[in-house]
């Protein structure tokens, strides 16, 4: 009986050492595999920007292949690209753009996963498809493409291709405005300014991402989100903030603004009480069409600054 164990376990031996030896070979293979994949896409850049060779479009396309054949995800995005359109070098195939994108989503690769998805949204190269569209924006965003997480902030926000919610809109749009998306920025300031869908109103967090896409606030807005800060009657009061917006609707051009920042200038709310300010503020309101700003000029007497 010991004899026959004995032969089992140096059987098992055998077969155990062959398998982690075609393991490891598996490995190796696929490691070398892997190597060669990027150094031909490596080669394709080269072809493409000319360093280090003479720039041959036809043989940056030839090892781009060959790169997206071998498992690149980087060489299959790049294809999806080039059949898209861009860079004018190939053919507009949509098919072979979504095939591509495809792969290289399959690969992980978040911008393919994007691309992927806004293919299904949009029925190009493939039958429109809701479902598909989530299943690989999601994916996408949860890898942290930025785009990827504002898009899918849209989706539930107007509840297309998802039902809407406004949680899981403000929950993404967060997430992208975090890596500096000006667009999702401004979208999360408006929600907690407006108090959207259920969303609680919050001036403050309001007035800190309007801040980060400044660009995009109107001085209307900022003047309104000023006098909010002012009153003191839908938030806590907050002159700093107050001056900040009037000001900033002021520099461009909004004649309301600019007669209450020379307001603000005669009574030192907000601001040091500046009488050279204020005259200069009122004129500007003056001549943009606020003719209480003439009157102001006269009641302050901040004619002779």
């Amino acid at each position: 009986m010991k004899k026959v164990t004995l032969i089992f376990a140096v059987v098992a031996l055998i077969i155990s050492t062959n398998l982690f030896a075609h393991n490891k070979s598996s490995v190796r293979t696929d490691s070398l595999k892997n190597a060669e994949a990027e150094a031909q896409y490596q080669l394709a850049l080269k072809y493409v920007t000319g360093n280090g060779v003479t720039k041959n479009i036809d043989s940056a396309l030839y090892w781009l292949n060959n790169s997206a054949e071998n498992n690149n995800a980087e060489a299959q995005f790049a294809l999806g690209l080039l059949y898209n359109g861009d860079g004018n070098l190939l053919d507009i195939n949509m098919e072979k753009s979504f095939y591509w994108f495809k792969k290289s989503a399959e690969n992980n690769l978040p911008k393919g996963q994007y691309n992927l998805a806004m293919l299904y949204y949009q029925g190009l190269g493939v039958v429109a498809d809701k479902k598909q569209t989530v299943y690989w924006m999601k994916k996408a965003a949860e890898n942290g493409h930025t785009e990827a997480m504002f898009k899918l902030g849209q989706m539930y926000y107007s509840g297309d291709a998802v039902k809407q919610n406004a949680q899981e809109a403000l929950y993404w749009w967060l997430k992208s405005a975090d890596k500096g998306a000006v667009d999702a920025q401004y979208n999360v300031a408006s929600l907690y300014y407006n108090g959207d869908f259920g969303i609680q109103k919050d001036y403050e967090k309001s007035s800190y991402w309007y801040k980060k896409s400044i660009t995009k606030v109107s001085s209307d807005l900022a003047r309104g989100l000023g006098m909010i800060f002012f009153s003191g009657e839908e938030t806590k009061r907050n002159l700093d903030e107050a001056f900040f917006w009037i000001k900033y609707s002021a520099e461009n051009n909004n004649a309301e603004a600019q007669y209450i920042l020379g307001l603000m200038y005669v009574s030192g709310e907000g601001v040091k009480a500046d009488k050279k300010q204020a005259a200069y503020w009122m004129r500007k309101s003056y001549k943009n069409g606020k003719t209480e700003a003439k009157e102001a000029l006269n009641k302050y007497r901040l004619q002779n600054y």
